[in-house]
């Protein structure tokens, strides 16, 4: 078949399955609360601006700052395409699907991706069953660790910060063991962590779409003073503790096992894209919503990390917001917008990831339904799998605030998740159509100039290989 008649049959494809915008059922399209550009953007960035971002500085600190830079526009450009690889075999899906049970198909490609599919369906239909075991075990064992990490920071910030409002006068610093009575204002801060994020775990995405909207913004006014305080403090701070800071060489090769992890893990967020375009109303813009969510990371991560090292030195803490309590560096003490400065950075960290844990929650809850077959995914059941997603790793968190190296092991898996599935399902579905239909000419509606073998291979084999010397070093370092 040439590629006129394959146009030809793109043009004149009728609605087999659903558009995401809804469930077909007797034939109709049932309405769903949908939402739009700036809305699908702040997602994203809410999947990728993590507690990561943070450790970066500290990561660019042992690598050096051009390393790091390098290391994070190679990143940047590798997420972005495999972003768009998973769009377009999105949208090759519901075909293959089709070929699988019938043999025969009529080719629909276009910006709709027809219907939602998770990931765990997508690889089931386009790879095979054992893969799709894999990829829910992997996904299971990232975000658990993701999750309760979230829930540790938050609770651990803030009984840093706080605790003597609670009669504390010790000095309650998460990396050193806590008397009782730091471990009780802990606990006290993780239950109404726990009551918040049970709360908005139960409620859909397109419900948070204003919430996660001020504070995907939040985020950057957040970074952009952090930026902007430590450019003026390398220029005015005369203090000796600042006084010609130490910075390691630019290209310290033996930390690469370290910021690569550190860098990928701050940008990946696409175990997302499936639940969040399905709400989308206009998805022809979903390749510029992949760019803008990198790009934007980009700057502002390659903005934080030039400021705040270059400035800080080997005074660099290992979460970045901790370097802020001594904020504004003078020895003075700080005036009424000083502190307004001082509290807003260091609340970042936990206003972050009390907006990060629920949407990542319902990713996993997403995942782990996935498992049951349609026809008992009742309301309840749906309930019962967000609430399996959410509590162990707040239970977790509950009893230990000092994150042992399976954090690090789960991470691993993060390589599989950004790099591996995405590139796989781009050249198992489109193989499968160019089979069926005897062309090479078969493109999806996100088709770029990196949408071929060549590329998707590379990734895929720079995930593996990332995924085992990550995993092999986390061992080596942490047993």
């Amino acid at each position: 078949m040439d590629s006129k008649s394959i146009n030809s049959e793109l043009a004149v494809a009728s609605m087999v399955d659903s558009p995401l915008l809804g469930d077909r059922h007797d034939g109709k399209i049932q309405d769903k609360q949908t939402y739009g550009s700036f809305h699908a953007l702040a997602y994203l960035i809410a999947y990728a601006v993590g507690t990561g971002v943070l450790n970066l500085p500290s990561q660019a600190l042992n690598s050096g700052i051009r390393m790091a830079i390098v290391t994070l526009i190679i990143n940047s450009i590798f997420l972005y395409q495999t972003y768009c690889l998973l769009a377009d075999a999105m949208s090759f899906a519901p075909t293959v699907d089709r070929l699988n049970k019938t043999g025969t198909t009529t080719l629909h490609l276009d910006y709709e991706i027809e219907r939602k599919i998770e990931l765990p369906e997508l690889i089931n239909i386009i790879i095979g069953r054992n893969a799709r075991r894999f990829y829910q075990g992997a996904i299971t064992f990232y975000m658990i660790g993701s999750l309760w990490s979230y829930a540790a920071t938050f609770s651990g910030s803030l009984t840093q910060e706080f605790s003597h409002l609670f009669g504390v006068a010790e000095n309650c610093d998460p990396d050193l063991n806590w008397s009782p009575a730091c471990n009780r204002v802990y606990v006290y801060f993780m239950l109404a962590f726990t009551v918040i994020c049970i709360f908005l775990t139960l409620k859909d995405l397109a419900d948070q779409a204003i919430i996660q909207g001020i504070l995907a913004v939040f985020r950057f006014v957040v970074l952009f003073i952090m930026i902007i305080t430590a450019t003026i403090g390398y220029f005015t701070v005369k203090d000796p503790m600042f006084a010609d800071p130490h910075i390691p060489a630019d290209w310290n090769w033996r930390s690469i096992v370290n910021l690569f992890p550190a860098v990928a893990f701050s940008q990946i967020g696409h175990h997302s894209v499936p639940g969040l375009v399905h709400p989308l109303k206009n998805k022809k813009k979903l390749k510029w919503l992949f760019f803008g969510a990198i790009a934007l990371t980009f700057v502002f991560y390659t903005m934080l990390i030039i400021s705040t090292v270059v400035f800080f030195g080997d005074k660099t803490a290992q979460l970045i917001t901790l370097n802020w309590i001594k904020y504004p560096w003078t020895g003075a003490e700080p005036n009424w917008w000083q502190m307004v400065i001082k509290q807003t950075v260091i609340l970042f960290v936990p206003i972050n990831v009390l907006s990060c844990f629920p949407i990542n929650a319902i990713t996993l809850g997403n995942n782990l339904l996935d498992s049951v077959p349609p026809e008992k995914r009742t309301k309840k059941v749906q309930v019962g799998f967000l609430l399996l997603a959410a509590i162990p790793p707040l239970i977790a968190a509950t009893f230990s605030h000092t994150l042992s190296a399976i954090v690090v092991l789960a991470g691993c898996f993060g390589f599989f998740i950004c790099l591996v599935f995405p590139s796989v399902l781009f050249i198992k579905s489109r193989d499968r159509i160019q089979k069926h239909l005897k062309s090479r000419k078969v493109r999806g509606p996100y088709h770029s100039w990196f949408s071929n073998f060549g590329f998707s291979a590379l990734y895929s084999i720079v995930g593996v290989v990332a995924c085992f010397v990550s995993l092999y070093f986390s061992i080596r370092n942490n047993f």
